[in-house]
């Protein structure tokens, strides 16, 4: 089922977009404070994407759900870079 949607399945443009919103959540909240917490949210904000779709399938609920996972994927991203300094996790990168 097509929505219209350019869905982009390559590695090169997801990476790009998860960058963009790495750099945009470290602007936003800079700190290493409450990260894996923040992508608890995200991911449950990707759920509720996900379950909406399937009750009311579209365009607008696709292109949701991408939104979500992007996000979602950032956080992670933060976590493995960053950790979480509530919790004493450390980072890869310092």
């Amino acid at each position: 089922m097509s929505y219209g949607l350019q869905l982009h399945n390559d590695w090169d443009n997801i990476a790009r977009e998860v960058d963009d919103e790495v750099t945009r959540a470290r602007k936003k909240f800079p700190s290493s404070k409450h990260v894996v917490l923040a992508m608890a949210e995200e991911s449950g904000e990707l759920v509720r994407a996900a379950l909406g779709h399937m009750y009311k399938p579209g365009a607008a609920n696709v292109a949701n759900v991408r939104k979500e996972a992007i996000q979602t994927i950032a956080m992670c991203v933060r976590i493995l870079q960053e950790g979480d300094a509530t919790i004493g996790l450390p980072g890869e990168r310092r």
